[in-house]
């Protein structure tokens, strides 16, 4: 881990940007009130909780769009609750697969409003979904895009990728790290990096540094638009 993974910055804070609660998808059992003091208790100030968002698994709830958008994001709630409450920062998020395709899709800057008011999401193609993420101000950032069941989708419908993927759960995701790195480089993209997080027995390796103003997710996409952040699990 580089110097970033230490605790202790002048004015920032070590950010997760890939986490994931249980709830949502049988990828993970952690209860979500228990997600944040496990970042914290690792020396972070804040995680994005970008839980799996993708058709079939909304459908398994019976609900309506919009009822089915209150259930997923009353899981983000209460993380948000157990954050507040230990003192640590909690950002909405979410991993989106379209329709009919395995790529996932890192989105910041998202409201449960947002959410509710497009009930076309999983019909986007690429160029369709960045035009709203540029409409809505969010940011678009290609998860693990070197795995071996992903395309990497180009700078022309992302903001940028995800460089570094924590994960650990199958040996061949961790050496997909070292290609979405030459990518980010050869296509001139801005990088982030996530553990991925799954299990409280993982520790986390991920995330970036902010600012301590960054406080929502608007500010987080501010901050992120100013330039490359400074990323942990890279040198």
């Amino acid at each position: 881990m580089s110097k970033a993974g230490q605790d202790n910055f002048n004015g920032y804070y070590k950010l997760e940007m890939h986490a994931h609660t249980g709830g949502v998808f049988r990828c993970c059992e952690v209860d979500a009130d228990q997600v944040p003091l496990f970042f914290k208790r690792n020396g972070y100030g804040g995680v994005v909780i970008t839980n799996h968002f993708f058709k079939n698994n909304l459908l398994k709830w019976g609900l309506n769009w919009s009822r089915s958008i209150d259930k997923f994001y009353s899981i983000f709630s209460k993380a948000k609750e157990a954050g507040d409450e230990c003192g640590i920062k909690v950002f909405f998020g979410i991993e989106l697969s379209l329709d009919g395709n395995v790529n996932d899709i890192l989105i910041y800057g998202l409201t449960k409003k947002l959410l509710k008011e497009t009930r076309g999401i999983f019909d986007f193609d690429y160029k369709q979904l960045y035009e709203w993420a540029e409409k809505n101000e969010l940011l678009l950032y290609q998860a693990h895009p070197s795995r071996h069941y992903c395309t990497f989708l180009g700078k022309d419908v992302l903001h940028g990728v995800e460089a570094y993927n924590g994960t650990k759960a199958r040996e061949e995701y961790v050496s997909c790290n070292e290609r979405a790195v030459d990518l980010a480089k050869k296509y001139g993209m801005y990088q982030i990096s996530g553990s991925d997080f799954h299990g409280l027995n993982e520790k986390p390796t991920g995330g970036i540094l902010v600012p301590n103003w960054v406080k929502t997710g608007k500010g987080l996409v501010k901050f992120l638009k100013m330039g490359q952040p400074r990323m942990i699990g890279i040198e």
